[in-house]
């Protein structure tokens, strides 16, 4: 048993950095994102600007009260909307539409 984990790992060591690398590399660009996003609407709700207020008090309770999944399916869904708006990821890692 040990023998097989061994073999895998040398013959798809390359492919296990690979994918941690894409895993870090996704993980910055959310983080970065997120922080940006979040500022922006933590300073438009704080803001003079009464609609502008609204609207990201308005985006932070559809988001509070929206579960993670479900937010990945909207997103998904609007992805097959737009065709053109395509990632450029390897084949295994893009998804079947």
């Amino acid at each position: 048993m040990v023998g097989n984990i061994t073999m895998l790992v040398q013959k798809y060591s390359g492919l296990f950095l690979e994918g941690m690398g894409y895993t870090l590399l996704l993980a910055l660009i959310t983080v970065t994102f997120g922080t940006v996003l979040g500022t922006l609407v933590a300073l438009a709700k704080m803001g003079k600007f009464k609609v502008l207020s609204f609207l990201a008090t308005a985006y932070i309770e559809i988001m509070r009260g929206t579960r993670c999944c479900s937010c990945i399916c909207f997103i998904s869904w609007c992805r097959r909307c737009c065709p053109g708006n395509r990632l450029n990821l390897p084949v295994y890692a893009r998804p079947s539409y």
